[in-house]
């Protein structure tokens, strides 16, 4: 065992927790919640162990996260990951602190990692079986690790648990805002925004569509439902959202609508500009995906398509009074979103009464 985690074992003095989760986009929105409460409980902002399937500008001015260490992989062989070996000299060195693993994938790997760099069984938390086997919705899920604290770290803290947050924090910076001016006024976009997001990163594989995917509505759908949109909001525009390799997705939405008022800007909407423009949109129609959560995070008025997820365990969180239309998924017993009309999509986006900032 690393000789420091025993020589600090009796003075543990504001310690600093570590939070290990590996996810995309998504996952780490509803992450907050957890990193807010353990902010809260331990006086001190939480390190962060997780994978690359998420921009770190996602997270880069959160007054809740310290270090942040990515990696790759944790299936890879150990003596083959340079990465590896490198994170676990980091856990190696850091002060002892509690740690929260909030994977429900590749535990055992993790359990491995940690041992690698020596941190003891009693400063970990995992979820257990039962927890990840409850009907409740991931956010709930992982803010309530914060009620819980690793045997070691018991008796070393306030007693009193922290006060559970309701809803993602995301943070915009000014410099995000001042961008987000610059570019709407290059490309004319002086009034309201609606933003669509139909992609997903499982709908594409190696450039091309899935149709087959469960998250896939056609491009059809979504020129009529932003023909609507416009019809409904005549000075508006509409501003197709999406990585850049969705852009080819984009352009042909795009097309199929023939009107000046849409926008494909999958290659123009790095992440800070992404929470920006989400940050002061009209509203938002979306699949299952990370934008989806960052706009209902950032009290965008929205509107998420769902597939085969289950809607209790993925819908976006929104703060109070925000709403958040889900169509399909459960209860509606719809496993595919193609199998959504137009029609109900529509009607879902005409209950949002709508951002009236831009």
């Amino acid at each position: 065992m690393f000789a420091g985690w025993q020589n600090s074992a009796m003075t543990r003095t504001a310690p600093r927790p570590l939070v290990v989760r590996f996810g995309s986009v998504g996952d780490m929105v509803l992450l907050t919640g957890l990193l807010s409460a353990l902010h809260q409980r331990y006086q001190m902002p939480c390190d962060l162990l997780s994978g690359t399937g998420w921009p770190a500008d996602l997270l880069a001015e959160h007054p809740d996260v310290g270090e942040v260490h990515r990696l790759e992989s944790r299936r890879r062989p150990y003596w083959t990951d340079p990465r590896q070996w490198r994170v676990v000299d980091w856990l190696r060195h850091r002060p002892p602190g509690p740690v929260y693993v909030c994977d429900d994938l590749q535990r055992a790997a993790l359990r491995r990692l940690l041992d690698r760099a020596g941190i003891p069984a009693d400063h970990r938390l995992f979820f257990d079986d039962a927890e990840l086997a409850a009907r409740r919705h991931w956010f709930d899920r992982l803010a309530d690790m914060a009620v819980r604290l690793p045997p070691a770290w018991a008796g070393t803290v306030e007693a009193r648990p922290p006060a559970l947050p309701d809803q993602p924090t995301l943070i915009v910076p000014g410099s995000a805002l001042v961008d987000l001016a610059q570019w709407r006024a290059e490309r004319g976009l002086t009034g309201q925004i609606v933003l669509i997001q139909p992609g997903n990163k499982r709908t594409q594989r190696h450039g091309r569509f899935r149709s087959d995917h469960h998250k896939w509505w056609p491009i059809e759908n979504w020129a009529q439902t932003i023909t609507a949109v416009l019809e409904s909001l005549p000075e508006a525009a509409v501003v197709l959202c999406g990585a850049p390799s969705e852009q080819a997705l984009l352009l042909a939405i795009a097309d199929q609508c023939r009107d000046r008022r849409v926008h494909a800007c999958g290659d123009q909407l790095p992440m800070l500009r992404l929470m920006a423009l989400a940050n002061c949109a009209h509203s938002m129609i979306a699949v299952d995906s990370g934008p989806a959560h960052i706009a209902a995070a950032l009290a965008c008025p929205s509107v998420v398509l769902f597939g085969a997820a289950p809607t209790w365990l993925w819908t976006p969180k929104a703060p109070p009074g925000v709403p958040v239309v889900t169509v399909g998924g459960e209860p509606d017993g719809l496993d595919r979103v193609d199998r959504i009309g137009p029609d109900r999509v529509i009607a879902a986006w005409r209950t949002l009464a709508g951002r009236i900032r831009t």
